[in-house]
């Protein structure tokens, strides 16, 4: 594939959204392991394929990370969720067919599960040893593997963070405090995730609202490459 990294030079994930083929944005495990062979991939920071969404369920907050680009909200209604991440750093869609086919059928993790530190009153997170993935419990592996690579692509992906340099990375997502403040049942709140530089450490930032940076790009195939 020709494939290209677009960003918005004024407006953001829109703009770069514009200069690619939508089903062909490239996730973040795809890019990760395109950064072995081009290291240029590893100064830049992307937004990816993967969307996070945060519900309440039975009294309880639950965090998911969508991996196809159907199921990536933000995408399906892009100028209306752009237009509300950048004005109240968060996407609460309306189409409530879309919201149930997703959580039934994308596993949710009760956030208690994923052990979360540090952070702020929006955002927490946890660390990925990248020489002992071992030490992840079954939720937090679930998320890693998403992002990473599933199995031993997984370990192989941390051996080489671990290889250049990089001894931890830090996977951020919503407090589930702010979700139980600002999401009711039946609803649900979206936002964009981002595959932060990892030249000298490493993120993964599953929370994103900051859809207007224009340093952000998105990997994917040109319209006219196609």
């Amino acid at each position: 594939m020709n494939l290209r990294n677009t960003h918005g030079r004024m407006d953001g994930l829109v703009g770069a959204y514009r200069g690619v083929l939508p089903p062909t944005i490239c996730s973040a495990v795809e890019i990760i392991e395109q950064s072995w062979t081009d290291e240029a991939l590893r100064r830049k920071i992307f937004w990816t394929k993967e969307s996070a969404m945060a519900t309440v369920e039975n009294g309880n907050s639950v965090f998911r990370l969508t991996e196809e680009f159907d199921d990536n909200l933000i995408f399906q209604n892009i100028k209306e969720a752009t237009y509300q991440l950048s004005r109240k750093r968060m996407y609460i869609p309306e189409d409530k067919d879309a919201i149930k086919r997703i959580t039934d059928s994308v596993e949710g993790i009760t956030f208690h599960h994923l052990k979360l530190e540090g952070g702020n009153e929006r955002h927490s997170y946890f660390r990925i040893d990248t020489a002992k993935s071992s030490l992840l419990n079954a939720s937090q592996r679930h998320l890693a593997e998403i992002c990473y690579g599933r199995g031993n692509k997984l370990e192989k992906n941390l051996e080489n963070f671990n290889k250049v340099g990089i001894k931890e990375i830090r996977f951020y997502v919503l407090n589930p405090t702010y979700v139980g403040n600002h999401v009711k049942e039946g609803s649900a709140l979206v936002r964009a995730c981002r595959l932060g530089n990892s030249k000298y450490r490493s993120m993964f930032f599953a929370g994103d609202s900051n859809v207007t940076d224009c340093s952000v790009s998105l990997r994917g195939v040109h319209p006219l490459l196609k």
